[in-house]
């Protein structure tokens, strides 16, 4: 009995040895895949965390290329932009010299003298373009834009100087030709005074003749005192001046188209003056050819008479 129960026992605690190295494998085998997956996630974490890393980098690598990208268009279009307007001001001054030689009234001295000015500024646009081209930075693109403007002021001070001197001095040429007529038409006219004729018509018209040239000298001369106003450095001041030259100009235009007015009406009154001396001799030379003509017809009829009279006493 006793051998029985101690074999049933050794069978018993073999069998609990057996449930227990069986237990530990199973515990070790847990242990070991619980393991091999931390690392397994560790390691797929990390990897995630790197490619994260790396999509972020090409994401903001993207981006700045995109940004250079968008800056250097706009670099390019804002060069662009800056050398059409530098462009159309030396288009502008370069048409002006070719035109100011065919203006009428101006001569070589005053036409070389705008085409300098013209010159000035275009020599110094046309640097100022090929420096905008090796421009880096928008900056520095629109500092150049700002010395085209304000260096120069080609549109708001220059050209209109520039036309404007050309107008005053095509203006005082046809003034001093006008003038010469003043002293013909006084002449004129006291001639007619002496001839015995009506000039009332033709002192009123001659007296305003010459006062619209003597306002049309004074109005030139005022806008010629604006223009020396003008400078590149104020731009304000040379607006201001440009406006006032401009009214004291039509002003002047007024004057000469009124004296040309007085001209007209001088001359008309001339041939009307001289249409009416005309019949008048006219009348006179025809009253005295009658008369001669009557005194032939009567000379005959005597003539004959007296031979009749001669006849009679003959017979």
């Amino acid at each position: 009995m006793k051998q029985i129960f101690t074999f049933g026992l050794l069978a018993i605690l073999l069998i609990f040895l057996a449930g227990a190295q069986s237990a530990s494998a199973t515990d070790a085998t847990t242990t070991t895949n619980k393991d091999t997956k931390t690392t397994t996630s560790t390691d797929s974490s990390t990897s995630s965390d790197a490619d994260m890393v790396t999509k972020k980098k090409a994401v903001d690598d993207a981006l700045a290329a995109y940004k250079a990208a968008k800056e250097t268009d706009k670099l390019a279009k804002a060069k662009e932009v800056v050398k059409k307007d530098i462009d159309r001001r030396i288009f502008l001054l370069t048409n002006f010299q070719t035109k100011v030689v065919t203006r009428r009234g101006l001569t070589a001295d005053q036409i070389s003298s705008l085409k300098s000015l013209a010159q000035t500024a275009i020599d110094g646009l046309t640097p100022l373009k090929a420096k905008v081209d090796t421009e880096t930075t928008l900056d520095a693109v629109k500092a150049d834009a700002k010395e085209m403007v304000s260096k120069y002021h080609v549109f708001m001070v220059l050209m209109p100087d520039l036309e404007l001197t050309s107008a005053l001095d095509q203006g005082q040429a046809a003034l001093t030709k006008l003038k010469t007529f003043a002293p013909r038409l006084q002449k004129v006219i006291d001639d007619k005074k002496a001839a015995g004729v009506d000039v009332a018509a033709l002192t009123t018209a001659q007296t305003d003749f010459n006062n619209q040239l003597t306002d049309a000298q004074k109005q030139l001369d005022a806008a010629k005192t604006e223009l020396a106003k003008v400078t590149m450095d104020n731009a304000d001041t040379s607006k201001t001046a440009i406006a006032a030259a401009k009214e004291d100009l039509k002003k002047f235009r007024a004057d000469m188209v009124a004296a040309r007015g007085d001209l007209n009406t001088i001359k008309a009154s001339l041939e009307s003056t001289k249409s009416t001396s005309t019949s008048s001799t006219d009348k006179s030379s025809s009253s005295s050819s009658t008369s001669s003509t009557e005194t032939k017809t009567t000379t005959p009829a005597s003539s004959s008479s007296g031979a009749t009279s001669s006849t009679k006493t003959a017979q």
